[in-house]
């Protein structure tokens, strides 16, 4: 499903190594799935440039195995050499479980648990979990400055459960990152990357302690990232590029340090 160049483009492959906090916590990673999808796309015109309307299986997270089809919208806008795109979707998950956290971390898993088959060492979750995306790119005449914005928000309502109890949750995660990138010389690219990711939940019944433990609910504070990228590009398709960057959270700083070898193909272009 594409959200727009800005987030589509934000991940493990492009000028850094890890994908953005809000991207990872919103849609686990990358929201990789089946369906169909009808668009009208004009990417010259100033003002609306593209709608696309989509329809998808919605058996990824932060859907489920059952559940609804999930409907989604983006609008394409652009004047000159801004860029804007807008995007929302509705998962109503029914039966969506998650690994158990495990003592000082947040549960994470790449897809979905089945909470029909069993509750054990299970977290689970029945309702709705709306999705926004935003996002805002710019570029000199030149095309040797870029700045970008983007920001995710995913809205969940409905009951937690897991073997010991039940109760009502109300949760929000939103986030975003901010993106610069100067062309210093032929080959050259320096890169900078801002990022906030601020979780909240709330839940209402019997058990929700140990129900906000299970999910790790009581780890996932917010968290920061700052990162800095020189890249050099020596051929086309061959890309050296060093990183460095720090993490903040709660009681915790973690620094990281990269440094990679890119090939892409050259004859792939992005349609829009």
């Amino acid at each position: 499903m594409r959200l727009g160049g800005v987030i589509d483009r934000a991940g493990h492959y492009d000028r850094f190594v890890q994908t953005p906090l809000a991207k990872r916590a919103v849609f686990d990673d990358e929201w990789i799935d089946d369906g169909a999808a009808l668009a009208w796309r004009d990417p010259l015109a100033d003002g609306l440039r593209g709608v696309e309307a989509g329809l998808w299986r919605g058996r990824v997270f932060p859907g489920g195995e059952h559940g609804p089809l999930v409907p989604s919208l983006r609008l394409h806008l652009g004047w000159g050499h801004v860029d804007a795109q807008l995007s929302a979707a509705r998962f109503q998950p029914d039966a969506r479980g998650s690994a158990v956290a495990t003592v000082g971390a947040p549960a994470h898993t790449h897809g979905t648990l089945d909470c029909r088959a069993s509750l054990q060492q299970r977290v689970c979750f029945d309702g709705t979990a709306d999705v926004l995306a935003a996002s805002l790119q710019w570029e000199n005449d030149a095309g040797d400055w870029t700045l970008a914005a983007a920001g995710m928000l995913r809205r969940e309502r409905g009951e937690l459960y897991a073997t010991d109890g039940s109760a009502g949750l109300r949760s929000r995660v939103a986030g975003g990152w901010l993106d610069a990138a100067w062309r210093a010389a032929p080959g050259w690219t320096l890169a900078g990357r801002l990022e906030r990711l601020v979780p909240r939940q709330k839940l209402a019944g019997v058990g929700t302690v140990s129900l906000a433990r299970a999910a790790g609910f009581d780890a996932a504070g917010s968290r920061q990232r700052a990162t800095a990228a020189a890249l050099w590009t020596w051929r086309p398709g061959l890309t050296l590029a060093l990183e460095t960057g720090r993490d903040w959270r709660p009681g915790e700083r973690l620094s990281h340090l990269a440094l990679r070898l890119i090939w892409t193909e050259p004859d792939l272009k992005e349609i829009w």
